[in-house]
């Protein structure tokens, strides 16, 4: 059914396709999930100086690694905690927060500051649409 024209058109999309791909995913500094290219790109959207860079980098690791300890501590057998779970996680997640937003304070400008939380309120409504498509539209959250 497929001709060998066909083949070879097909071989050569793939062979441009994924090289182009691999080039994409490392221009955001590693594979989807990554906390060091979660970091790196917010250190671009900020346009932080070098210096600015190697203070706010430190800090956003140890809020990371913060979060998915209580994260990892709620967790039940091999699955993701629950609702509830969750929900008894949130004071802790938000003084954590509050704890990052403080010392970021000190090295970010006001201006960087608003954005970063704009960045935030982007990323958290992208978030929750994600989740809502899956969900089926619901809207329990």
């Amino acid at each position: 059914m497929f001709n060998l024209r066909t083949l070879l058109l097909v071989a050569v999309m793939l062979g441009v396709a994924i090289p182009a791909a691999a080039q994409e995913r490392g221009k955001r500094g590693g594979p989807p999930g990554d906390p060091t290219a979660h970091i790196d790109q917010l250190i671009d959207e900020l346009d932080l100086s070098a210096d600015q860079a190697s203070q706010v980098r430190p800090i956003l690791e140890e809020s990371m690694n913060q979060r998915r300890a209580l994260f990892e501590g709620a967790r039940t057998g091999e699955g993701r905690p629950d609702r509830s779970q969750m929900q008894a996680l949130r004071p802790e997640m938000e003084a954590i927060r509050e704890q990052t937003d403080a010392r970021l304070a000190e090295v970010l400008t006001a201006d960087q500051m608003t954005q970063l939380r704009e960045i935030r309120a982007s990323r958290q409504a992208k978030h929750r649409a994600h989740r809502k498509s899956h969900r089926g539209g619901r809207t329990d959250t």
